[in-house]
């Protein structure tokens, strides 16, 4: 099959290579940080293409193949593996080939880097918005018109419609969950700094045990341990009330009816308190102290649901009311930083 590369096929592609990030022949990649690529694709005659995304748009992804050490990626995001000690020392290999002509390729060496800004995400869960999960028909009825004689006059009173229904309360947002509690010990090696956090998480009820390990090169590395609370989910919004229905026609014709009121907006969720974190830092490492930072704020409260709209009639409907907003949840306690005698944590 040939993919169709805007109007040519891939016949009349001449060369392939990754054009952004700005490289040579090497990658070098912050592990478990994901580098979004560029590849152009050059043409007969001069002209080239770019992959969607990061490119301008003329190539699908699906049209490129990389391949990251033989194992296919996402060209989106590539990235090494989140342990450092997979790939330290090492050297991988990226082949950018194109789907439907895999000889027609280009090969770049990739090596890792530790000058990256991470962020550890250790927040807590957001809350779920509210959702009641559909609405219901809430408009009245059109009152039945009058029988009419062989004339075509009414015999008769028209029906007076139906008064429209309030429509529904939104549901309530959930609120946000507590942020975790993390213990980074920090250790300096050689021109590196070893990082170990172990820390707690919650999810699904249940609080887990979660280990993540960094390098980071003092000279332009830095980590952030994010512990803040998880964002309160929003309100939902009220039902907008029924409209009355339609007088019957009759003489008189009948009344519209009224319309329902607006359901008021669910409130809501408070945002969950922001988490603790703890520092172990080995003496040859606290001049580099400076290159983490905690984040332990509560989670901010959820917005009130909108008030539905009265709905309309022989009188209208009164507008339902805006839901609470939720309160911000508490930070964190102060972190702490402990001087302590490390070994090599890997």
């Amino acid at each position: 099959m040939i993919w169709l590369l805007g109007c040519l096929s891939a016949k009349k592609v001449t060369d392939i290579a990754v054009v952004s990030p700005d490289l040579d022949d090497t990658l070098a990649l912050c592990p478990g940080v994901a580098q979004p690529l560029e590849v152009e694709l050059a043409l007969k005659g001069g002209k080239t293409k770019h992959t969607r995304g990061k490119g301008r748009g003329h190539v699908a992804w699906r049209e490129v193949e990389l391949l990251l050490d033989g194992r296919v990626v996402d060209g989106v995001g590539v990235e090494l593996p989140k342990d450092p000690r997979t790939s330290f020392g090492k050297t991988s290999t990226l082949e950018v080939r194109l789907a439907d002509r895999p000889e027609l390729s280009r090969t770049y060496t990739v090596v890792p880097r530790y000058d990256c800004a991470y962020v550890l995400d250790l927040r807590g869960t957001q809350g779920a918005h509210g959702d009641g999960g559909g609405w219901d028909e809430v408009d009245g009825e059109d009152g039945a018109p009058a029988s009419v004689d062989e004339d075509g006059d009414y015999q008769g009173y028209g029906q007076d419609g139906q008064a429209g229904r309030s429509g529904r309360d939104g549901a309530h947002g959930s609120d946000g969950g507590p942020g975790s509690t993390a213990r980074v010990f920090v250790y300096a090696h050689q021109d590196l700094v070893q990082v170990k956090v172990e820390a707690s998480v919650l999810r699904d009820g249940k609080w887990k045990a979660r280990t993540r390990r960094f390098l980071v090169d003092p000279q332009g590395g830095s980590l952030i341990v994010d512990v803040r609370g998880g964002d309160g989910g929003e309100g939902e919004d009220g039902q907008d009330g029924g409209d009355g229905g339609m007088g019957g026609e009759g003489d008189p014709p009948g009344r519209h009816g009224a319309g329902g009121h607006g359901g008021h907006g669910g409130d809501g969720g408070d945002g969950g308190p922001g988490g603790t974190v703890e520092f172990f830092i080995d003496p040859g490492a606290l001049e580099v102290l400076e290159l983490f930072e905690a984040r332990y704020g509560g989670g901010a409260g959820g917005l009130g649901g909108n008030g539905g709209s009265g709905g309309g009639g022989d009188t209208v409907g009164q507008e339902g009311g805006e839901g609470r907003a939720g309160r911000d949840g508490p930070p964190g306690a102060e972190p702490t930083t402990t001087e302590d005698f490390l070994k090599p944590l890997f």
